[in-house]
């Protein structure tokens, strides 16, 4: 990515170097000039500095023009060539046609035929990459019927011209989606170039051919030739840049969207090595579609963003290129007006795809179907199968909504006839699904989205990066929502549980099932180097921020304006660094073999679970919640008529009133979740003592110590009460977790002010009381209790303790960090990533901090938290916040649980520490924030 600085070098050099043309002008015959110009402008052509290459071909040109009769036109022609050439790598497309009319002027007055096949030829190319494509087939065609007339003695040169203009012309019916014709001119410029032979252009035949195939539904046959054409441009020492980017295109089209990720980000970077314009919009483009196509918007868009700011920079004027962008920003007019003008039916298709599709979401379903059907017009008329699958599946989805059974059932099969497309396998099983459920085929439904759900998972299976993972089960929740709905009114609730596990925190527990991948290690040099010094920088930046903060200023407008800047900075140097973190992954090695961890049935969760507990695990939908009680003999299951939207204004109001300790406020919503979420299971529960609470949506956020009863008790008084993401990961943490570390790790702000935050008194007395209860304890106080103490031994510890300030970053949750003093080699910000680098070997981590335990949640119950981020590390139970804490009664309630805990499980010490606290402090604000996650059973030893 250039910068304002870096372009402002470049321009000086090219000053400089226009200076040195002068000088030497000076001092050099001009014969001299005309071959030392032509051969630095070739020398920096090839070496992709194309700015550079003009000024020492117009310098070459210059020289020429003085040396007058002596003057050599057909050397002056092909320089001219070159020069449109550079234009073409820089998008100064506007600029090509001057150096090819004035090439053409020489060529034809030296009646050079080849020099005017040459220019009509490149006429025709630049044409196709403007947009204008009914030209650009002129200008070929012209470049053809030149081509027959040459001499025999030319014959490999002219063929060579043919060659290329058969290329181009199948590239222009390729994109106005005649396939046919451009299979035909591709066919024919593979044979050229063989014959010729020419290894380039073989390449170059053989990727439009893979292009070709693709679109026509050929996998296969697609895959063949690209991979040829990939390796003869790697032989021929080409950059395979288009070909990486259309393996990626097929990749994706087979439901392998990290590895075409990967394909798509090596085309980028190959792209940027060439600085050839087109190919890194191109590929960048690409990339962001792969992005959107698996559900994460940011990086699709924050792609696309990257395009228009290449575009604009070079002020590149190109319509197809505009129309292209238009399209996937939502400018679908304009998009559809210019592939309408050209005549590019896979254009349109696309464009009507989208119409359609925003239709649909308004609601407004006879203007969905009526774009669907025009863009199944205009795929049937360019024999593109796979956007045909798209159109035919979205008009199947139309009927099924509609409940029209044998419509919706035609198009869906119609769409699965078009080709392998598992991305498109799943949606036609779930809407055939829908349309089954519709009409009263409950069983047939079901199983359609069994099938559904095989695809999608199949193709999550092929992610090894939790990210990916996450962002893609995210979006296909409705599916599994259907399946369990489905289930439950068929009274099978078991079932019901399992798909209910295999939908909810998959992305957290495949992590812990490869949790020994730290993503520096193994990764490319190129990219740890740049993640460390992308680390190191945001951490020079909030030091800064830091010192900004104590100055005292006269002038607050300065300082603001100081400040202003060093949080753009900031800002702009998290996006680079998010970015990096992906890089590192999809270079590491590690990632490649990381495995899929299934989720577990329930009666292998009733194997792991203690006599005389239990587990509560929640589903929520937004019309009724889905309770299952399971315990190590039985389970049972209850449907309550309250769903998320209820829910989520509790839970709310519930923390609200908490926090500002308005005990007559929050009695209303604590018992009204008491009677949704507990009463429905209550005469189960009583039962069980001890009660692992599986959460969903918003509950993640609610303390279920804290709910009140009928006769006004909290739970906590009838309960322990201890937390996991998932049936699943809880049983990992039991049952997987090694917990070799010797020792207590303890350390404290106290009271001393860190970077704005006020220091914490408490912590002192709490670490000071806590520390005696352990044998040779390791404790850091106030400017000693640095990130460096902790990432120097934390490692080794069996039991850890930090008490400090925590902050959730709600925005971006991977920058949540915990705070501590800074130091030389730390800005003492121990960010959640910083967290899950690291390999702990602990039994317990207490988080004696402010909002430790929240975080974001999607759908899938992927919750991004500081909690689980040393879960991920190596710990299997985990105490956190929900909420800022009071520094005092945290004290108490923590000396109290580290007492408690010599004897009892850790779950059942927070539970006799918080009545504990209780008793003297009766608001839930607090007694309740602290939860623990993870293996409750552990106790000290």
């Amino acid at each position: 990515m250039y910068s304002e600085t870096a372009r402002s070098d470049t321009s000086t050099r090219h000053f400089l170097l226009v200076v040195f043309c002068l000088v030497c002008t000076c001092c050099q015959p001009p014969s001299v000039l005309v071959t030392m110009e032509q051969r630095k402008g070739d020398e920096a052509f090839n070496a992709y500095h194309y700015e550079e290459a003009l000024t020492h071909y117009q310098s070459m040109l210059d020289a020429s023009a003085r040396l007058g009769i002596y003057r050599n036109p057909l050397s002056e022609a092909g320089v001219h060539r070159k020069m449109a050439d550079a234009r073409v790598m820089l998008g100064q497309y506007d600029m090509v046609f001057d150096h090819l009319d004035r090439a053409n002027a020489l060529d034809s007055a030296e009646n050079n035929a080849l020099g005017v096949i040459d220019n009509t030829l490149k006429k025709g190319r630049v044409c196709f990459y403007m947009g204008d494509y009914r030209k650009g087939i002129e200008y070929l065609e012209r470049t053809l019927q030149l081509s027959e007339g040459l001499d025999e003695s030319l014959k490999n040169t002219n063929r060579l011209r043919a060659a290329e203009a058969q290329l181009t012309l199948a590239r222009y019916y390729t994109v106005l989606g005649r396939f046919g014709e451009g299979k035909v001119h591709a066919m024919k410029a593979l044979g050229l170039f063989r014959a010729i032979p020419d290894e380039a252009g073989h390449a170059e035949a053989l990727l439009l051919l893979g292009q070709i195939h693709l679109d026509l539904g050929m996998p296969l046959q697609a895959e063949d030739y690209l991979r040829q054409s990939a390796d003869i441009a790697g032989k021929a020492g080409l950059k395979p840049v288009q070909q990486y980017q259309t393996l990626g295109e097929l990749m994706a089209s087979r439901g392998e969207f990290e590895a075409a990720i990967r394909m798509k980000t090596h085309a980028a970077d190959l792209a940027n090595t060439t600085q050839i314009l087109a190919q890194q919009i191109w590929a960048m483009t690409g990339l962001g579609d792969v992005y959107m196509e698996i559900g994460n918007r940011e990086k699709g868009f924050d792609c696309y963003q990257q395009v228009i700011s290449l575009k604009n920079r070079a002020e590149l004027q190109a319509a197809s290129l505009q129309a292209s962008l238009d399209m996937r920003l939502g400018n679908l007019e304009e998009a559809r007006d210019f592939f309408a003008e050209v005549g590019s039916g896979t254009g349109l298709g696309l464009v009507y795809l989208r119409m359609g599709t925003a239709w649909a979401e308004e609601g407004k379903r006879d203007s969905s179907i009526h774009y669907m059907r025009l863009a199944r017009h205009a795929f049937q008329q360019s024999g593109n199968a796979f956007g045909l699958a798209v159109a035919e599946l979205n008009m199947g989805r139309h009927h099924a909504v509609l409940a029209n059974r044998d419509s919706a059932m035609g198009y869906l099969n119609l769409s699965h006839s078009r080709g392998d497309f598992p991305e498109i396998t799943w949606q036609i099983w779930y809407y055939k699904g829908l349309a089954e459920e519709r009409t009263g085929r409950l069983s047939e439904a079901a199983a359609a989205y069994r099938k559904a759900i095989e695809v999608i998972e199949e193709i999550r299976g092929n992610f090894t990066i939790e990210e990916f993972k996450a962002t893609y089960l995210e979006n296909r929740q409705e599916v599994y929502d259907r399946l369990i709905q489905l289930l439950l009114d068929e009274n099978d609730p078991e079932e019901a549980f399992f798909f209910a596990e295999r939908a909810r925190s998959r992305a957290f527990l495949d992590m812990l099932g490869n949790r020994s991948i730290l993503f520096r290690e193994g990764a490319a040099d190129e990219w740890t180097l740049k993640e460390q010094d992308l680390r190191l920088r945001i951490q020079k930046l909030h030091k800064m921020l830091a010192r900004s903060s104590t100055q005292d200023e006269q002038d607050a407008v300065s300082r603001q304006s100081r400040e202003t800047g060093i949080y753009r900075e900031l800002e702009t140097a998290r996006r680079e660094y998010s970015e990096v973190l992906t890089r590192l992954k999809l270079s590491n090695p590690q990632h490649l073999a990381a495995v899929t961890v299934e989720p577990y049935s329930m009666n292998e969760i009733r194997s792991s679970m203690d006599p005389g507990s239990c587990m509560v695990v929640y589903w929520t939908f937004p019309e009724k919640t889905c309770i299952w009680v399971v315990s190590d003999k039985q389970h049972w299951f209850e449907t309550v008529p309250a769903g998320s939207d209820t829910l989520d204004v509790l839970v709310q109001q519930a923390r609200q009133f908490i926090a500002s300790n308005a005990m007559s406020r929050m009695e209303k919503p604590l018992r009204e979740l008491y009677n949704i979420l507990i009463a429905p299971v209550e005469e189960v529960l009583e039962k069980y003592n001890y009660r692992t609470i599986v959460p969903k949506g918003s509950l993640h956020f609610l303390p279920f110590q804290a709910l009140m009863d009928k006769n006004g008790d909290f739970l906590v008084d009838h309960c322990v009460i201890s937390y996991a993401p998932s049936a699943s990961v809880w049983k990992l943490c039991k049952d997987s977790f090694s917990d070799t570390g010797e020792g207590f790790l303890g350390m404290a702000l106290g009271d001393i002010e860190v970077g704005g935050s006020h220091g914490l008194p408490g912590t002192t007395k709490e670490l000071t009381e806590i520390a005696p209860l352990f044998s040779q304890p390791l404790i850091f106080y106030a400017e000693n209790a640095t990130e460096t103490s902790f990432k120097q031994h934390a490692g080794g510890k069996r039991y850890i303790h930090l008490a400090t300030h925590g902050f959730t970053d709600f925005h971006d949750p991977l920058y949540s960090f915990l705070l501590f003093p800074p130091d030389e080699d730390d800005d003492g910000r121990l960010l959640l990533t910083e967290v899950m680098g690291i390999r702990l070997n602990a039994r317990l981590v207490s988080l004696s901090a402010c909002q430790t335990g929240l975080g974001n949640i999607s759908r899938g119950d992927e919750l991004v938290s500081l909690n689980r981020s040393f879960i991920y590390a190596g710990t299997p139970a985990v105490i956190s916040s929900l909420w800022d804490v009071s520094d005092y009664t945290t004290a108490l309630l923590m000396k109290e649980f580290y007492i408690q805990a010599r004897d009892h499980s850790f779950a059942r010490a927070l539970t006799i520490a918080q009545r504990k606290v209780k008793d003297q402090f009766l608001s839930p604000n607090y007694w309740a924030p602290f939860v623990l996650n993870g293996n409750g059973y552990l106790k000290l030893q």
